[in-house]
């Protein structure tokens, strides 16, 4: 004689149906929060009693004449520099003659391991006057940093002598400029990229255009 099979009861099937659909909105839900792009706070501004030895050094994204110069401490592989960058570049180029920013370098070397060369190689350009023009085609290839030689990115920036160029890599004439930059940094106890300056007020972080224009039209 064939056992028969216990059939389910109503009840059981629906509870196994209302547990299925819960599941699955419950996957839906986590999905949902995992794809969608998340929402950086804007980072607030600290108030510097004292800006002393933060205009020095560095090189000029813009007219050094500016009335306005912000300062910016980043890292070339970092990616919200990149980022940064745009807004930064895009604030000089609608206000050529008033707003101006002091590029400064603040490599990350233990998560960035060919950001001080690369700050290295942009100080070379410079001393050819191309730094402006280095500093563009580092951000603009920047997943090619590590991959691609620190002679092409000169030859794209338009570096004329590119043999005085590499030298001056190779030689490292230059590094201590990089960590100039470094231990002013340091004295103001930043530690992470990208950091903007302006006048007296620090942002730690992403700034966004509208909040760059918005302390501009302030000062």
């Amino acid at each position: 004689m064939t056992p028969r099979t216990p059939s389910r009861s109503p009840g059981s099937a629906l509870a196994v149906a209302v547990f299925a659909i819960g599941l699955v909105g419950i996957v839906a839900l986590v999905w949902y929060r995992l794809a969608a792009p998340l929402e950086t706070p804007p980072p607030v501004a600290t108030i510097l009693a004292d800006t002393s030895g933060l205009q020095s050094g560095g090189s000029f994204i813009g007219d050094s004449s500016a009335t306005i110069v912000m300062v910016e401490f980043s890292d070339f592989q970092c990616p919200f520099c990149a980022k940064q960058r745009v807004e930064l570049e895009d604030l000089v180029r609608r206000n050529p003659s008033t707003v101006a920013v002091r590029f400064r370098h603040l490599p990350l070397r233990s998560i960035h391991p060919f950001a001080e060369t690369a700050a290295l190689a942009s100080e070379c350009a410079a001393q050819q006057g191309r730094f402006a023009e280095y500093h563009d085609a580092l951000y603009a290839h920047q997943q090619e940093i590590g991959k691609t030689s620190w002679q092409t990115f000169a030859e794209r920036a338009g570096v004329a002598s590119i043999s005085q160029f590499d030298s001056c890599v190779v030689q490292q004439r230059l590094m201590e400029k990089v960590l100039a930059d470094e231990r002013d940094a340091r004295r103001f106890a930043l530690t992470s990229t990208p950091v903007v300056i302006i006048g007296k007020r620090l942002y730690k972080g992403f700034v966004d255009r509208d909040e760059l224009a918005k302390v501009v039209r302030e000062r």
